[in-house]
């Protein structure tokens, strides 16, 4: 609806000292508040000027502000300002000039409004004003601000969204079906929502007798055959929205408390009426509801010769005549729900699938091939003749979706042999031209997940990718072949030797990808023992030939890997990179200190393949010119070498016995400069905090560097998961320090201050790290206890400032307790984890969970698993949900779920 402020959040604001992320890179809060200000001086030249043009750009500027904003808080320091500017000149557009701009635009506005106002405490009861203020134009126009304003309102704060649940559900109702009927759909589909996980029973009553009177009055315009015909447009898109749209839970009161209105005969027969007359935008509503109306009563809709799944069937295959997308993403989700009943149609349709496919002009050969595997996956062996067609298709095509391949040799093993040499045609084509850079991709991308049992498939995948592992083959094949050289059926024991040596020469390419991809594959265990002393000599020659400090360490910590395998042959080779590199450090210091001090930096991940005496004799040498480009004034250590220089301090950090003093001023240092870092900075100065706190230390210590932790990172939630566990790692070594008057376990004060201040898993994190200092690993009680404590966190944690990202973290937190605790334990330690667990998967289904929805489904069933009784009490809304991910194209998802979910059930 408004597509055109969705756009990246591209600047940032001045967030202080908190450590929030900003949006507008990493040079620093001076660059971000002199951007901010550019930014806001540009809003304000393109609202004086007043174009229709002039404006959008405005609107994407504060789309663009209010999207950063919400990353961070409007209370933080610096983004106040942003936040009251915003709202004020949105304010401005919405409740003074809306009348001035064109309809798009004003709804645009007033849903950035909403969203604006919506994002602090502070300007929450400014939503109420703003509605009463625009209700009072009693017109079209103010029903569409007042819509617009409470979408943005739900996707800022949902809690405030169901304040004014009865004012949008009165709108939607005067906005539906008219001009503004898209945006009262994008209303009615925020109140649905509501539905299954709303508490408030005005709120599903409300929701409830608003969907019964839409649909009434949807299907009303839908048999009114004398009236307007774009009305009874509106009518079909409503019903097929409320088809698409509504929960099962929704559905199931509806059918009880208004049985003609939800009658899926009924349903079927108004849509029908629309087949042959429906606009194009109709017809793609069409198309999303039927599948879903099929579930409704399915042995109904299959049944008898003239039943209804015929009717749709027909008519989508009319419809490939002229939108064949369409009729094809209709079948492939109609053979997804009726499965074998489909069986009578999938000749006819694999066809029509496979017409485009022999049209090397078809724009919609991904689609057919995505239609047929629908038809495989649902009628199985009734479509062997229709594979058997696709099979003759083009290598070209057969490569383009090698999952199907995959599914082919599945489920009709007895194709096996033709795809293996179709496979094996294409491999010897491209030994022998080379000339198909594309085919290369594809083959190679095939080969990553094509089983290779067959030994002459195995052979020729062998040779390909021996072939491709050259640099003049290009970048893209070169590192698909190394993707897939460490396959077992690859990488035999015959050809292990020739590969190892082939990857190790790419280690000299000018490309650095190429270079990091090789080190990579070099690094894996299979191929340890077949590196020789070519290979480690290749090694040794990217680290000396290579100008990236970043290949250099890997290549060092290569080597330092192979030591322990082939310490004959890389103790020399490592004793004379150090020695040569340390006899130029007095020149090179004198020239360019920070360079000293980065060659450092690598030779000390060379330092552990070394003997003993000779690791003694350059790890003093080595410790000087690291802690001097640490000490160095601000213009020699540059932001890009401050990485290295850490991680050069973590080397030193696990073999240097340091005076736990000097160990603990070297930590409170790098503590201090990683606090105006970069992101990238401050993950190795973390890092090597982590590395100096693991050694001893005493109590006074270690309190300075809490409390320096907590007041750069503690309770900040816009940490990225590498920092978390980074700030979780030094606050756990820290917790074992005995008798710290902040940490220890002793003092219930301690404790009590310490669960006030801190966030929950980093208190979570030091309680593991002293259960484990003074009961010793193996004291499964205390750790049981723990689990049992993160588990009932899990469960009351929830509230609507909570993040999707912490919620997933949670409940994988709580999933991996089940191999702890015993599974009855579980269900009577947390009650409610289900119902968690079931707003995970509302908020996956919403795509504000980075995982996914099969993740969240496999989840939510694992759990139902455990506990007969939670299955008898969640199995509505589960239903509900899956219902949910079937209508959202993640079939495959249910039925694994439902799979689970059975196991459990006693027959």
């Amino acid at each position: 609806m408004f597509e055109c402020l969705q756009v990246p959040p591209t600047f940032g604001v001045n967030l202080g000292p908190s450590g929030a992320e900003k949006v507008g890179g990493d040079d620093g809060p001076a660059d971000d508040s002199s951007r901010w200000a550019a930014e806001r001086a540009q809003i304000e030249r393109l609202l004086e000027d007043g174009t229709e043009g002039s404006t959008l750009q405005a609107l994407q500027a504060l789309a663009r502000a209010v999207d950063a904003l919400e990353d961070s808080a409007p209370a933080l320091q610096g983004a106040h300002d942003a936040h009251a500017f915003a709202c004020d000149r949105l304010e401005a557009l919405v409740l003074d000039a809306a009348g001035a701009l064109a309809p798009g635009l004003a709804a645009a506005a007033a849903y950035l409004y909403g969203r604006a106002l919506a994002l602090s405490p502070l300007t929450e009861e400014a939503v109420a004003l703003a509605i009463d203020h625009l209700l009072r134009g009693n017109s079209a126009h103010s029903t569409r601000l007042v819509l617009a304003v409470l979408v943005g309102v739900e996707q800022s704060n949902a809690m405030l969204f169901e304040d004014h649940i009865a004012v949008l559900v009165s709108q939607i109702e005067a906005g539906a079906l008219t001009a503004d009927d898209e945006l009262a759909r994008e209303a009615m589909l925020r109140a649905i929502r509501l539905y299954a996980r709303s508490e408030r029973a005005d709120t599903c009553r409300l929701v409830l007798t608003t969907t019964h009177a839409m649909l009434h009055a949807a299907l009303d315009a839908c048999r009114d055959t004398g009236g307007d015909g774009a009305r009874r447009e509106m009518g079909v898109a409503w019903v097929c929205f409320t088809i698409a749209q509504v929960p099962l839970t929704l559905r199931t009161d509806l059918t009880k408390n208004h049985a003609a209105c939800a009658d899926p005969r009924a349903l079927f027969d108004v849509l029908a009426a629309a087949f042959d007359t429906a606009r194009p935008e109709t017809q793609a509503a069409l198309v999303g509801a039927l599948p879903v109306l099929a579930t409704y009563e399915t042995p109904e809709f299959v049944r008898g010769p003239e039943s209804q799944m015929h009717r749709a069937v027909a008519w989508m295959m009319r419809l490939g005549a002229g939108a064949p997308r369409l009729a094809m993403q209709g079948l492939e989700q109609l053979a997804g729900v009726v499965l074998d009943k489909f069986t009578p149609f999938a000749v006819d349709v694999g066809n029509l699938a496979l017409e485009h496919l022999r049209n090397p002009r078809s724009r919609h050969q991904a689609q057919a091939q995505r239609l047929l595997s629908a038809l495989l996956a649902a009628v199985g062996p009734a479509v062997l003749g229709v594979m058997i067609e696709y099979l003759r298709a083009p290598a070209r095509v057969l490569l383009a979706d090698t999952r199907l391949l995959v599914q082919i040799v599945t489920l009709l093993p007895n194709l096996t042999p033709r795809i293996t040499g179709v496979l094996v045609d294409v491999v010897q084509r491209i030994i022998h031209d080379g000339d198909d850079r594309d085919e290369q991709l594809a083959v190679l991308a095939a080969l990553a997940v094509f089983p290779l049992d067959d030994q002459e498939l195995a052979d020729a995948a062998q040779s390909l990718v021996m072939w491709s592992v050259d640099e003049d083959r290009g970048r893209d094949v070169v590192v698909a072949a190394l993707q897939v050289a460490t396959i077992p059926n690859i990488s035999t024991a015959s050809s292990m030797r020739s590969l190892t040596y082939k990857t190790a020469q790419l280690l000299l390419a000018d490309d650095a990808h190429i270079v990091h991809v090789a080190l990579s594959v070099l690094s894996n265990p299979a191929l340890a023992d077949a590196v020789d002393e070519k290979a480690c000599g290749l090694i040794l020659l990217a680290l000396h030939k290579s100008l990236e400090p970043s290949i250099q360490v890997v290549a060092a910590r290569l080597l330092t890997h192979l030591a322990t395998a082939h310490r004959a042959i890389v103790q020399p080779l490592a004793w004379s990179h150090i020695r040569q590199s340390l006899s130029l450090m007095d020149f090179l210091r004198t020239v360019d200190p920070t360079r000293a001090s980065v060659e450092a930096c690598i030779i000390s991940n060379l330092l552990p393949a070394l003997p003993t005496p000779l690791h003694q004799k350059y790890a003093g040498p080595v410790k000087d010119l690291i802690l001097a480009g640490l000490r160095a004034p601000a213009p020699a250590s540059s932001p890009a070498s401050l990485p290295l220089i850490f991680q050069g301090l973590a080397n030193l950090a696990r073999f240097e016995g340091w005076p736990p003093a000097q160990q603990a001023r070297l930590a409170l240092d790098v503590l201090e400069l990683a606090r105006d870092l970069p992101r990238d900075a401050q993950h190795a100065a973390l890092g090597a905090v982590a590395r100096l706190s693991a050694g001893p230390q005493s109590s006074a210590d270690a309190y300075d560097l809490l409390l320096n932790l907590h007041s750069m990172f503690g309770g900040n939630v816009r940490l990225d998961p590498e920092l978390k566990a980074l700030v979780s790692a030094v606050y756990g070594h820290l917790g074992t320090v005995e008798r710290n008057p902040i940490v220890s376990r002793d003092s219930r004060a301690a404790i009590q201050r310490e669960m006030a201040v801190y966030p929950p898993h980093t208190v979570t994190q030091s309680e593991v790290a002293e259960v484990r200092y003074r009961h010793g690993a193996g004291s499964s009680a205390h750790v049981h206890a723990l689990v049992a404590k993160t588990l009932a966190d899990t469960a009351r944690a929830e509230g609507p400032f909570r993040k999707s990202a912490d919620d997933r973290a949670l409940v994988l937190e709580a999933t991996a307790a089940f191999g702890i605790l015993q599974p009855r334990a579980v269900a009577a330690l947390v009650p409610d984890l289900p119902a968690a667990i079931l707003k995970d998967v509302h908020r996956a289904l919403e795509g504000a969970l980075a995982p996914g929805v099969p993740i969240s489904v496999m989840l939510l069933a694992a759990v139902l698993h455990v506990s007969p009784g939670w299955l008898a009490h969640y199995w509505a809304e589960t239903a509900d949900v899956l219902s949910e991910c079937v209508k959202a194209g993640d079939g495959l998802a249910v039925l694994k779920a439902l799979d689970v979910i059975l196991d459990a059930v006693k027959v």
